[in-house]
């Protein structure tokens, strides 16, 4: 049933799951929900992190890998016994959160981890062949992600600086158009 009015739309998440299904067929159909929804099959976290094709650093504190893994989980909860199928166990289903809050103390990497998540929530969007669709969006509408920073110059050299560093080479190099503050 088409929600009433605007706010019981946003906030039915029965409407929501109704419209999500809408990607997931029958499981007596024969084709490959992966193959419908994937433009590539996107990596473990460990692969995204270490490969230099990605990003190519060190590995990461459990804690830090811990927060990630639950960070990058944007697709719809159904998608990951599919995903476990097609690609691999690394994406059983785990818990889903809507806000995450980290408490970590000076020099426990709040930066690197900020910017690891945008960068790891922008790739499971781009390995999809069409983000906006699966999330049931307008064409025309844009997915947003925003990180907020006390002054323009943490901002800047917290996050858009070394950003616009690791989007210029690799796997984001043909994805990514950085600007300025962008």
């Amino acid at each position: 049933m088409p929600p009433r009015n605007a706010s019981e739309q946003r906030y039915d998440g029965r409407w929501l799951l109704d419209q999500a299904r809408e990607h997931f067929p029958d499981e007596s159909e024969s084709r490959n929900i992966c193959d419908d929804l994937f433009a590539e099959e996107p990596v473990p976290l460990s692969v995204f992190i270490a490969d230099k094709k990605f990003i190519g650093m060190s590995p990461l504190s459990e804690p830090q890998a811990l927060a990630l893994q639950v960070a990058e989980r944007v697709y719809y909860h159904d998608l990951y016994s599919s995903m476990v199928s097609e690609f691999g166990d690394y994406w059983a289903p785990i818990p889903m959160r809507n806000y995450l809050t980290l408490l970590v103390g000076k020099g426990g990497g709040k930066d690197l981890i900020a910017r690891l998540m945008s960068l790891r929530i922008a790739y499971m969007l781009l390995c999809l062949k069409d983000a906006k669709a699966y999330f049931g969006m307008p064409s025309d509408e844009s997915i947003h992600m925003l990180n907020v920073a006390s002054t323009k110059p943490q901002a800047r050299l917290a996050y858009f600086e070394p950003m616009t560093r690791v989007v210029k080479r690799g796997w984001f190099k043909d994805k990514a158009h950085p600007l300025k503050s962008t």
